[in-house]
């Protein structure tokens, strides 16, 4: 089934943002950053890359920007999913596990995000393989690819 936001539209770009989190050292658990690259094609002011800095300086200064009403936490993630396969959650449950360690928890994160009034959501993956240094598999290419292009191509 592919991604679907009914809200979303890029003519509305302002109002997003996009946290692209994960560990490219890591196979799979790239798929944050993979997808973040490919954003920052298009919107370079509005992606946040783990390769680029640090995540709290992000996330104060994307709390304090006024036009920005919804943002994306974009990771990978195990949800017991088929591999590759892509949810969309607003809040956590028992059923997803946060991959990488990340500086702050996805529920801190939201939490922040939405003590100030902005939307959040995750999109994540289904992992198959995180073996250090190995090659991402093709399943989670493919959800890259499909995040993404929903993305710049809405």
């Amino acid at each position: 089934m592919p991604l679907s936001l009914p809200f979303f539209s890029s003519s509305e770009i302002e109002k997003y943002a996009f946290i692209c989190l994960g560990n490219s050292d890591r196979a799979d658990d790239s798929f944050g950053i993979l997808v973040g690259e490919k954003l920052k094609e298009k919107y370079p002011e509005k992606v946040f890359s783990e390769l680029d800095n640090d995540l709290s300086v992000f996330l104060f200064d994307l709390i304090e920007n006024k036009q920005v009403q919804h943002v994306f936490l974009i990771d990978a993630v195990d949800f017991h999913g088929k591999p590759g396969e892509i949810i969309v959650k607003n809040d956590f449950d028992t059923k997803i596990t946060q991959i990488s360690t990340h500086t702050i928890p996805y529920e801190q994160i939201k939490n922040i995000i939405e003590v100030k009034g902005k939307k959040f959501q995750l999109i994540g993956a289904q992992v198959k393989d995180l073996t250090f240094m190995g090659e991402v598999s093709e399943e989670i290419l493919k959800a890259v690819e499909e995040v993404a292009a929903f993305f710049i191509n809405d």
